[in-house]
């Protein structure tokens, strides 16, 4: 169902079009769902969206394609905060969950499983996760915007 149309000139930004709809579209409408173009792959309109709980599906994504025969944060589930949509935890397509905690550096977060865990599944080769050096375990390192992305 269309809720809402909006027609710029082709030089108008799609986050401005967002900012400009989104706060009133919210308000007389349930909308938790935006589906878009690779134009709205951006964090300008994540940060936008996040206050008002609005999840975007992309038609498009520009950037990186996924590598074919690989795991990739897209295929993991992902569980957020409702109130800000940072990442708790993390399950990867073997079933494995993790608990995920703010990473080193403002923005990243850091994902970390059991190695016993990791040695015996059968997505091991394909997994973006790396063993830890000081101590066991494979971690998986990341940032808030692959989340949004994924």
């Amino acid at each position: 169902m269309l809720v809402n149309v909006q027609s710029e000139p082709n030089t108008t930004d799609d986050a401005a079009l967002l900012a400009a709809a989104l706060p009133e579209l919210a308000e007389r409408s349930d909308v938790d769902e935006r589906h878009t173009d690779g134009g709205d792959n951006r964090p300008q309109v994540d940060d936008l969206m996040q206050p008002h709980h609005v999840r975007q599906g992309q038609t498009a994504i520009r950037g990186l394609q996924p590598t074919e025969g690989k795991v990739g944060l897209e295929d993991m589930t992902w569980q957020t905060n409702a109130d800000n949509g940072q990442p708790e935890g993390v399950t990867c397509p073997g079933g494995q969950r993790a608990a995920v905690v703010g990473g080193r550096k403002a923005g990243r977060s850091v994902a970390t499983v059991a190695a016993s865990v990791c040695a015996d599944c059968p997505l091991r080769e394909q997994c973006p996760t790396q063993p830890l050096v000081r101590r066991a375990g494979t971690v998986l390192r990341f940032s808030q915007r692959a989340v949004n992305v994924a």
